[in-house]
């Protein structure tokens, strides 16, 4: 799998490392694409297992230059690659793009931040909408009681790809939707992520 499969700095990847490390099968089977640490450092604590499991893969590829350093340190080999999103063209992501009904149809700007939003942030998406609706997609983290509209906190995959497909521009902290955004030549501003942990920032 791709995206921050290595980022040993999340929770819920450090749990299962192993799991994410593919210890189940042998070597022989053991393949990843596009993988990414989301960091330049080995996150501590996982530093062992890294550099015990890493070496059984048969192949490795990343999605950044700093992976390579960090798969060398370990003792394997890694060469960069796209990041899936890549590798289908807008016209392709379309076939699966799907409407949300609480789209309605008027233009309208994508809110899409995984590490929040302060005042400033809102009040600048605010000023480049001038007027325009903004759906805000909250984090799948945000607290229930936090959570402005159930139906966006919803949305799903299919629906994310129509949203960008279809906005006026986009704003974000993201790098997904970034990339979806120059596959369908939207404007798009980028946030630094606000995030106290240094392996949150993908800086």
């Amino acid at each position: 799998g791709s995206d921050q499969v290595w980022n040993a700095g999340f929770r819920i990847i450090i749990d299962d490392l192993k799991d994410y490390l593919l210890c189940f099968a042998p070597g022989t089977k053991r393949v990843a694409y596009a993988a990414s640490f989301g960091t330049d450092f080995l996150h501590e604590g996982s530093e062992e297992l890294f550099r015990s499991e890493l070496p059984k893969f048969k192949a490795i590829s990343v999605r950044e230059e700093s992976g390579v350093d960090l798969v060398h340190l370990c003792g394997a080999a890694a060469r960069v690659t796209l990041d899936p999103v890549m590798l289908l063209t807008s016209e392709q992501w379309m076939e699966f793009a799907r409407k949300p009904k609480y789209v309605e149809s008027k233009p309208f700007v994508l809110s899409y931040f995984l590490g929040g939003r302060d005042k400033r942030t809102d009040e600048y998406g605010l000023n480049l909408a001038q007027g325009m609706p903004i759906y805000e997609l909250d984090f799948e983290y945000t607290a229930e009681e936090k959570v402005k509209d159930i139906k966006q906190f919803c949305t799903a995959p299919d629906e994310f790809i129509w949203l960008i497909a279809n906005a006026e521009m986009v704003l974000t902290d993201s790098f997904h939707a970034a990339a979806l955004s120059i596959l369908f030549h939207k404007p798009f501003w980028i946030f630094e992520r606000k995030a106290a942990d240094k392996s949150y920032k993908m800086g």
